[in-house]
């Protein structure tokens, strides 16, 4: 499938993309944190729940399919693997935008359509898989732009730092930027200083005698008798 291009983030000559690059890197970056966290937190919520022997739309209906309505430890245990392979595709795409949303934002979809077209129930089962869905496609909202404009990013020249400072020096090798040639500077100048304090020290030293002598005066021999 083709992305849509986004022309805010084109490539332009002389690194000039590379502000609007790092505003759309640092969005992406919370949307996929964002992501992380709901999928995370339901997938826990769920599994806390489905222990009071509560089902969920979708992710109940592998261990309903295999077991029946004999809820037991292997419901329990395949659909604790469901909920963990859910928080391992949220963890996944952290710090990105790839198809691990994509998957994520069509469960969630498919639990919100299941839970309104199956109905409500008594025990609010169904409520509670039409909350969690409704939360991650609101949570997941922009999804399929966030894709698209991750794909475009990591074709650009910069990605993923899209740093002016690490783009000059690997164009001059040579190059240093203003703070740090003010640190070699300042580094510089301290080194010196501490040479010249260390050769003052030597120098001072060397003129203090190894061992000074000290033979008191006869007329102040009564000084040091006892009384």
């Amino acid at each position: 499938m083709k992305m849509k291009f986004n022309e805010a983030i084109a490539e332009k000559p002389a690194h000039g993309h590379y502000g609007a690059c790092q505003v759309r890197m640092t969005g992406i970056e919370q949307f996929s944190k964002y992501a992380a966290y709901y999928a995370i937190g339901s997938s826990a919520f769920m599994a806390v729940t489905a222990m009071f022997t509560e089902t969920f739309q979708v992710i109940s209906w592998l261990p309903m399919l295999i077991f029946g309505n004999q809820y037991g430890v292997g419901y329990l245990f395949l659909q604790f693997l469901e909920l963990l392979a859910v928080a391992a595709l949220g963890f996944k795409g952290n710090h990105k935008a790839d198809k691990c949303h994509i998957i994520l934002f069509g469960l969630y979809a498919l639990m919100a359509i299941s839970a309104l077209i199956c109905g409500f129930t008594e025990r609010g089962t169904d409520t509670a898989s039409l909350m969690i869905g409704v939360g991650g496609l609101i949570v997941l909202r922009n999804t399929f732009r966030n894709v698209a404009d991750y794909e475009q990013l990591k074709e650009t020249e910069g990605f993923p730092q899209f740093s002016e400072i690490i783009a000059r020096s690997d164009d001059n090798p040579g190059y240093t930027s203003r703070y740090m040639a003010e640190y070699s500077r300042q580094s510089e100048e301290t080194g010196d200083g501490r040479q010249m304090h260390e050769l003052e020290t030597i120098s001072t030293a060397d003129a203090i005698p190894d061992e000074i002598e000290f033979t008191p005066d006869s007329g102040d021999d009564d000084m040091f008798d006892p009384l």
